[in-house]
């Protein structure tokens, strides 16, 4: 199978989300998910920006591509809130492998809604990812972890906004544009939310002080964090737009590996026997999807 554009760009997303979700732990931790999550956003707007400045916004975005960047953005940003509750409190190994059961939706949308096909050993692959992920929210006596359950809803809702922003790139012939304005509009609809629970002022302003007074080490986090989901989602832009969505999204399942391997260095993370099969299948069932 040779390389094309679609599949170099589907990489390289892989490579990056694997980094900035691993930094993402450890802003977690210090800042709480809401600020977290709103760093995490605004910084990432910064690679989209400069790609604008360099080269151009391209063709504007009519009327229906605009709803649909309005859809995908309500469910980016209730999905950046929810798994950033859970990474407040639960290993980082455990919520983006996890969170790599998303990458089904986009397999499942590129083979059913847009005519890619599918082998019978991708489709029990897909299975075996959904099964892995089931083991992974599951302690020793097989209960499931509550404190997982925000990254599960938050994992389906992040991957369901994939959907309405491939058929915003697909009919607009351009992934830069409406990536920007979802990211822009999540940071904004997380911000209102936040407003309207009780805050008196704007969360974004707590997170700029929070970050002015933080370590050296948070800072760098922080920054490593939203420009590497930035540009991964560039990344999944392109892959979008290249038509290769099923690929691509086989290929974003294969970050597992790589955060179970982070997680473990930099946060001495560790599984249980059944997180560990669970992760495994996962992981078996990614590689399997992407030969």
């Amino acid at each position: 199978m040779g390389l094309n554009f679609g599949r170099v760009a589907a990489i390289i997303g892989t490579s990056l989300f694997t980094v900035g979700d691993t930094a993402s732990k450890l802003v977690s931790e210090r800042f709480g998910n809401r600020v977290a999550s709103l760093d995490v956003l605004g910084i990432g707007l910064i690679p989209a920006l400069a790609w604008l400045i360099l080269f151009g916004a391209g063709a504007g975005l009519n009327t229906y591509q605009c709803g649909l960047v309005i859809l995908a953005a309500a469910l980016l940003g209730s999905g950046y809130l929810l798994i950033y509750k859970s990474l407040e409190t639960e290993q980082v190994s455990n919520i983006w492998v996890l969170f790599e059961s998303s990458s089904i939706i986009l397999v499942l949308l590129g083979a059913v809604f847009l005519s890619e096909r599918l082998s019978m050993i991708e489709m029990a692959s897909m299975l075996a990812i959904f099964f892995g992920a089931l083991l992974v929210t599951t302690d020793t006596k097989l209960r499931v972890n509550r404190k997982l359950v925000p990254a599960i809803i938050g994992s389906l809702l992040w991957g369901l906004s994939n959907i309405p922003i491939v058929y915003a790139i697909q009919d607009s012939h351009g992934f830069v544009m409406p990536i920007l304005l979802e990211r822009l509009l999540a940071f904004a609809v997380i911000d209102a939310y936040l407003m309207a629970v009780g805050k008196r002022r704007s969360a974004m302003a707590k997170a700029i002080v929070m970050m002015e007074t933080s370590d050296r080490k948070t800072v760098a986090a922080t920054a490593i964090s939203g420009i590497c989901d930035g540009m991964g989602m560039l990344a999944v832009g392109y892959v979008f737009l290249s038509n290769v969505v099923a690929l691509g999204g086989a290929l974003f399942a294969l970050e597992p590996a790589f955060i179970m391997l982070l997680g473990r260095v930099f946060y001495r993370d560790r599984l249980t026997r059944l997180q560990l099969i669970g992760s495994a299948v996962m992981i078996i069932g990614a590689v399997a999807l992407s030969v």
